[in-house]
């Protein structure tokens, strides 16, 4: 399991995802660009856009996920497992 949160580096996401073993578990949680947020990064490359965190983590199955604000904080929070694939060439006993 890899664990990420209050960082937001895009193109680190995908190395992260590509770390995990098959059903591996990434926890992400990052500032969210929204209106009633009082308190985090202004800066657009620090924050995400509404909805945009599973869009950066292909490759995996969304297990949870949900935008929130917390205490004046609105913040992006996802969990995803790998994919496991099974061998093509698998054929039944």
């Amino acid at each position: 399991m890899i664990v990420v949160t209050n960082y937001l580096q895009r193109e680190l996401l995908g190395g992260l995802v590509g770390a995990l073993a098959p059903g591996g578990l990434l926890a992400v949680e990052a500032f969210l660009a929204h209106p009633d947020s009082e308190w985090g990064p202004r800066d657009p490359a620090k924050v995400l856009a509404p909805g945009e965190l599973p869009g950066l983590l292909a490759g995996t199955e969304v297990v949870s996920y949900d935008e929130a604000p917390h205490r004046g904080r609105v913040k992006a929070r996802g969990l995803v497992r790998r994919e496991v694939h099974e061998p093509t060439d698998a054929r039944p006993a």
